[in-house]
């Protein structure tokens, strides 16, 4: 009999592994599905070697033969990630969009009134210009 880390009670020999006293803090190896892009935890997934020694993982039997038999492409398949980074799709929750800054339309009026005025300033400064040049030519 060994007892617990805890020094409460103890613990029989058949009853210790590792796993009981994983740290809570300790991570995962996760691998990427070479046709999904899903994350794919230990003791899952399909790992395929081809003959010039390039290793495949792949998620389930769908995404393994949709790549090896099929010859599919992953950016046409709506589901996988390589088609949602492609067209843009659920990106809304982690960029948030610019606000574009209404202008009111009374301050619009104003900027177009303003403009239009000074348009024909413009123009009836440079009349008595044209009529002299027009009377020398």
């Amino acid at each position: 009999m060994v007892y617990h880390p805890r020094g409460l009670f103890p613990v029989p020999f058949c009853l210790l592994s590792s796993h009981h006293f994983a740290q809570p803090d300790s991570t995962m190896k996760t691998e990427l599905c070479h046709f999904s892009g899903y994350k794919i935890h230990p003791g899952r997934g399909i790992r395929t070697v081809r003959i010039d020694g390039k290793t495949l993982v792949f998620l389930n039997h769908k995404c393994q033969q949709g790549f090896l038999r099929l010859h599919r492409n992953p950016r046409e398949i709506r589901w996988t990630v390589l088609y949602r980074r492609k067209y843009k799709k659920g990106q809304q929750e982690e960029v948030a969009k610019k606000r574009v800054r209404r202008v009111k339309p009374e301050v619009r009026k104003a900027q177009r009134d303003e403009a239009i005025k000074a348009a024909k300033d413009k123009f009836e400064r440079r009349r008595p210009l044209r009529r002299s040049n027009r009377a020398l030519s």
